[in-house]
């Protein structure tokens, strides 16, 4: 909507050139100080143009604004994608263990309603992030039947904590 927005006053601003340059080559040879009804539209041209400069400088800071926002989240992002795809790759082990993104869905939401308190943004991602690590492993491992919960355990931990088992650790089990 905001690059729509953006766009349409570039266009807009396109056209009142346009306008002008037509209104310029109307005047003919005729002195174009004398031309009244042309000073005048080049005034209100100039001032829309001034006007619509604002809003696209004003578009772009709440753009970066919006950007800066967008990436202070990622890392939670992050992490939510890949617990996603380390519950989305339990249905090799058995069909039965097919998770939908809406039941994922609700418990990134879970995690979000849990409101940590922290002094800076990073320290409350973190909090979130340990909050949709436990709630996911939770309440996927009472689904699941109890001779997999095991071998669940340490997949979870492999695909969300990759560097906290090391790869021939990892062969020892495969």
């Amino acid at each position: 909507e905001l690059l729509a927005q953006e766009e349409n006053f570039k266009s807009q601003l396109a056209e009142l050139e346009n306008g002008l340059l037509t209104q310029l080559v109307s005047s003919g040879k005729e002195n174009i100080l004398e031309n009244k009804a042309l000073v005048q539209s080049l005034n209100e041209t100039k001032a829309k143009s001034i006007t619509i400069e604002e809003s696209i400088q004003d578009s772009r800071k709440l753009q970066a604004s919006l950007d800066a926002q967008r990436e202070a989240y990622k890392s939670f992002a992050e992490i939510g994608s890949t617990i996603f795809m380390v519950i989305s790759d339990l249905q090799k082990l058995n069909n039965m263990y097919q998770f939908s993104l809406m039941s994922f869905i609700k418990l990134f939401k879970k995690a979000l309603d849990s409101r940590p308190e922290a002094d800076t943004m990073e320290n409350k991602l973190s909090i979130l992030s340990q909050t949709l690590v436990k709630i996911t492993f939770f309440s996927i491992g009472r689904s699941l039947l109890q001779g997999d919960r095991l071998m669940f355990g340490l997949y979870y931990v492999k695909g969300v904590y990759p560097s906290h088992i090391g790869e021939n650790e990892w062969e020892f089990f495969t």
